[in-house]
């Protein structure tokens, strides 16, 4: 990642700057894109194989069900290595919302970064279980637990 995006890309704290590598990826010109491509294909290889190591962990300590929560389960192709597909969505605007106000984005950039995705529609026929999160805390558990 460093030798794709230089040194700036890393910060004081050691992470990387995902706002910064966003800020990279998420333009509509030929060359964001490419990167995008190539970035996803370093990163996605590398979070399957530490995602099978831990469910590999979890069979070996008697685990039957392992979780893995994946924004981009479709996009990745991660799909095909689980069993069940279980989808929370909400209606694109608040999905907006929620970016600017987690990450502090413009409405803007968190309208193109949620376009960068599969549609909500897409996702959901793809699913097994489909939960919304637009109300309460008490009504999606109450989803989960149906």
């Amino acid at each position: 990642v460093v030798e794709m995006f230089g040194p700036e890309v890393v910060q004081e704290d050691g992470e990387i700057n995902r706002k910064y590598i966003g800020s990279k990826i998420f333009g509509k010109d030929d060359g964001s894109r490419k990167l995008k491509s190539e970035l996803e294909t370093l990163v996605w290889d590398e979070i399957q194989r530490l995602q099978q190591v831990e469910v590999h962990k979890a069979k070996l300590l008697g685990h039957h069900i392992v979780v893995a929560e994946a924004a981009v389960l479709f996009e990745a192709s991660w799909d095909k290595s689980v069993d069940e597909v279980w989808c929370v969505s909400i209606p694109g605007k608040e999905a907006v919302s929620r970016l600017m106000e987690r990450n502090g984005f413009s409405e803007q950039e968190a309208s193109r970064r949620q376009s960068s995705q599969i549609s909500a529609a897409e996702r959901s026929s793809r699913s097994d279980v489909l939960l919304t999160t637009v109300g309460t805390h008490e009504q999606t558990r109450g989803q989960v637990l149906d």
